[in-house]
């Protein structure tokens, strides 16, 4: 699975820095299920190391449809196509909330 996981960053540093990201969110908010938002999901790199490492709900939103196919098709990569949750929307629109 370490291929999988390495293919869809750049290089290693990159996916060494998020799965750290992730693991400190975990446990600076002591949090490793609920539900997280993850807003301007691009890629959805952060998204997905957050799943790996815990039993989260993820949303991952963000407003332009190209970066959501990105992050399906990463999710895909992981094996984990079925854990995400995908929302295109403008956040900063009154209607979202």
């Amino acid at each position: 699975m370490l291929s999988n996981t390495l293919s869809i960053y750049r290089n290693e540093d990159e996916r060494m820095m998020y799965e750290y990201m992730a693991k400190g969110m975990i446990n600076q908010y002591g949090k490793k299920n609920g539900i997280c938002l993850e807003i301007g999901t691009g890629p959805g790199y952060l998204g997905l190391q957050l799943i790996r490492q815990s039993d989260m709900s993820i949303y991952m939103i963000d407003l332009k449809a190209d970066a959501l196919e990105k992050a399906k098709k990463n999710a895909e990569l992981l094996g984990i196509k079925d854990k995400i949750n995908l929302i295109q929307a403008d956040v900063a629109d009154e209607g979202f909330y």
